[in-house]
């Protein structure tokens, strides 16, 4: 894995010198809703704010002998924010952070149950748009972020490294796909983790948006990992949504059957200081 991380490397310095500039949207342009990002940067001298507000449950169901491998349940509320800043048209800065109101888990044995708040992880991140489609070739991005973990019961040693290579393909007039892979280091238990996600969207108005959803792990068992969002813009600069996922996944070897449902409703707001 660590020979697959120095190709990616590599290839990313070596294409440097190809990028194209992403093209400045008039209305907004944002990750919300759901779980894929587009290819696209915002734009230089834009600086955009993405807020949300989580609801997450998660429960796994064992075979005989794995109860002490994972929480029985745990049921996750609180905020989530991103700020995205334009330094260069094809380039963004990226930071912010999740604070947990309450994260309540339980245990097989219930004498462990316990309660979770607190700011539960910061990241700060960089996105460089690399090319713009081109027939059936996708527009291209690539994105690192760094999670920097959160504090007291969400301390972490060592910050986790992600990498994300994001497509969009503009399939119709209206229908647009964004898909991406992702590779998830957590160096505390020196676990690299790979994930998938292909996200449909299509107006259904000149301001109203629905997108469809289907992800999950690359080394596990899936099952089922959709969701369903809408978003709604005012304006040029200003965004609502709300989204909602199911997944069902086998970990441990098909020993634990997880299930998480998550629930998120948020705004996206933009400022805009350039010479058009």
């Amino acid at each position: 894995m660590i020979n697959i991380r120095h190709i990616v490397l590599s290839s990313f310095l070596s294409i440097l010198s190809l990028q194209l500039n992403a093209q400045f949207a008039e209305r907004i342009g944002s990750g919300r809703p759901g779980n894929a990002n587009a290819a696209f940067s915002v734009g230089k001298g834009v600086y955009q704010v993405q807020f949300g507000q989580n609801m997450i449950r998660t429960s796994n169901s064992f075979d005989e002998g794995y109860e002490d491998f994972a929480a029985k349940e745990r049921v996750f509320s609180g905020p989530d924010v991103m700020f995205r800043i334009g330094i260069k048209e094809d380039v963004e800065l990226r930071f912010g952070g999740i604070y947990s109101f309450s994260e309540k888990v339980k245990y097989s044995n219930s004498e462990l149950d316990t309660d979770l708040d607190g700011m539960n992880s910061v990241f700060l991140g960089i996105r460089s748009t690399l090319f713009q489609q081109k027939g059936i070739f996708p527009a291209t991005a690539i994105q690192f972020t760094t999670d920097f973990g959160g504090s007291g019961d969400y301390k972490q040693d060592l910050p986790n490294a992600g990498f994300r290579v994001n497509f969009t393909n503009k399939l119709t007039e209206k229908l647009n796909l964004n898909w991406n892979f992702i590779s998830r280091w957590v160096p505390d238990n020196s676990d690299v983790n790979g994930f998938y996600i292909f996200s449909f969207s299509y107006p259904i108005t000149d301001d109203l948006s629905a997108t469809a959803e289907i992800f999950g792990g690359i080394d596990e068992t899936t099952k089922v990992n959709t969701g369903f969002g809408l978003s709604y813009i005012i304006g040029n600069d200003f965004q609502l949504d709300a989204y909602g996922s199911y997944g069902s996944n086998q970990i441990e070897r098909g020993h634990i059957e997880n299930e998480v449902v998550a629930i998120n409703a948020g705004i996206s707001y933009r400022l805009v200081y350039r010479d058009n």
